[in-house]
């Protein structure tokens, strides 16, 4: 299952405050959080337009993430925490901006 940390995809350089369900979900299932990063979505799909246009997307997954485990119950100190985590995680997958 594929979740957007921020409730939406976004283009690169755009940020919207990110969601803490994505890693409640991971810790009530056991499963881990595995980071991705897609690039060229944008191209592909603009926000407008009803169908994709030809293109390609990048895709890169990170390590596996497992904050919990399966049962536990954190507080909102820690999810704020391993939101923040994650959402490092991510940027890491992300190609850098030109200065």
């Amino acid at each position: 299952m594929g979740v957007f940390p921020e409730g939406i995809g976004l283009a690169l350089g755009h940020q919207r405050e990110p969601r803490a369900g994505a890693l409640l979900l991971s810790a009530l299932s056991g499963a881990p959080f595995v980071p991705a990063a897609l690039q060229g979505t944008l191209e592909a799909w603009p926000p407008k337009p009803q169908f994709p246009r030809p293109g390609s997307v990048t895709v890169r997954f990170g390590e596996p993430f497992a904050p919990w485990r399966k049962g536990d119950r954190p507080g909102r100190d820690e999810i704020r925490l391993s939101v923040g985590v994650l959402m490092e995680r991510i940027r890491l997958l992300l190609p850098r901006e030109p200065a």
